[in-house]
C-alpha cells in the first residue's frame, strides 16, 4: 500500500472476526498507521465518509442486496 493512501474501514464485528482482528492484521503488514477503523457507525457518519471518498469497496459476504453500491454512486465515489 503506497504511503500516501489513507483508508477508512467502516463495519461491524462478524462471527469470529472483530475490529481487533483486522487491526492486528494491518499492524502485521505495517499499514496500521494508515487505516482508520470505525465500528458500528451511524448512517450520518457513513454518509460523511462516503462523500469524502475517492473510491469505495465492499468486503462483506452478508450484505444481501448491498445498498452500499448505490450509496457510493450517489456520494460520487467510484465503486471497486
Amino acid at each position: 500500500m503506497r504511503r500516501g493512501i489513507r483508508v477508512v474501514l467502516i463495519g461491524q464485528d462478524a462471527d469470529g472476526r472483530t475490529v481487533d482482528d483486522v487491526f492486528r492484521e494491518a499492524k502485521a503488514f505495517g499499514v496500521a498507521d494508515r487505516i482508520q477503523m470505525i465500528q458500528d457507525a451511524s448512517i450520518d457518519e457513513v454518509t460523511k465518509h462516503q462523500c469524502n471518498s475517492k473510491t469505495s469497496i465492499i468486503l462483506s459476504a452478508r450484505e444481501g442486496s448491498c445498498v452500499v453500491v448505490a450509496e457510493s454512486l450517489f456520494a460520487d465515489a467510484r465503486s471497486q
